[in-house]
């Protein structure tokens, strides 16, 4: 939704917008109250209250659209997916808690012990859950062009680097009550680039190992044309960041 608010994909240009309003939860502290509101291409932010946590921040977008109203168009998407998507990039970026959900929020940064883990996040991740984190300018700088190189992007890379985005953040957010879910979509997150961008493609030799070596004894006295039926196998074959790994060194 970023990249297509940012009228990128409009080649006619913009021709009516909606003015958007939403508040986001978060860890940040914008130092702003009274000042402008920090900028950026897919959206403006600016602190309501600085005092409770989790601390609410405004979010502002103009929704930009290339067709005129009429009947049977849509009039507006509404805010919520801007500020799903805005959220996750903001945690992401400057590694701090930020999300649409004021209980989540507040979960995250509380100092209470779940079920099924018995240490508190700020304890397992580092910055992502203090109390408290102080918006300066070298945020600024590197929010706004973060913002503008994602944007920037072509649209199938936009798609890939989003998914992976909200991806390791759903990740950090389950770190509060489950590990294992939290390290396995962190891992899924990088997994989907290195997947979408590496340019490897699936050779016989990465067909994991004992298949491979079982498929091989069943054909060894096949003809020629069953044995090449290999490669139908590796046709779409995932290789996840271990085999990267161990390929790599």
């Amino acid at each position: 939704m970023l990249q297509i608010n940012s009228g990128k994909l409009y080649p006619n240009g913009v021709r009516r917008t909606n003015e958007l309003r939403g508040v986001l939860y978060s860890n940040l502290l914008l130092m702003r109250v009274e000042d402008n509101a920090i900028v950026t291409q897919a959206g403006r932010l600016l602190q309501a209250d600085a005092a409770n946590l989790p601390r609410p921040i405004v979010y502002e977008v103009s929704e930009q659209f290339d067709d005129e109203p009429r009947v049977g168009v849509l009039i507006s998407h509404g805010v919520q997916p801007y500020l799903q998507d805005f959220a996750a990039v903001v945690s992401f970026v400057l590694r701090v808690t930020c999300t649409p959900d004021p209980d989540l929020c507040t979960r995250l940064l509380s100092d209470k012990r779940s079920l099924g883990v018995m240490t508190p996040p700020a304890k397992l991740v580092r910055k992502v859950f203090d109390k408290e984190i102080i918006f300066n300018e070298n945020d600024d700088k590197l929010l706004n062009g973060f913002i503008d190189d994602l944007i920037g992007l072509k649209r199938k890379s936009f798609l890939a680097v989003m998914r992976a985005i909200r991806t390791y953040v759903t990740g950090l957010h389950r770190v509060a009550d489950d590990l294992e879910l939290a390290y396995t979509l962190m891992v899924a997150s990088l997994e989907s680039l290195a997947q979408d961008f590496d340019g490897h493609t699936a050779q016989w030799s990465d067909y994991e190992q004992g298949r491979r070596q079982r498929i091989d004894t069943a054909l060894k006295d096949a003809d020629e044309v069953t044995a090449d039926r290999r490669g139908n196998l590796t046709e779409g074959l995932y290789i996840g960041l271990d085999y990267e790994k161990v390929y790599f060194v």
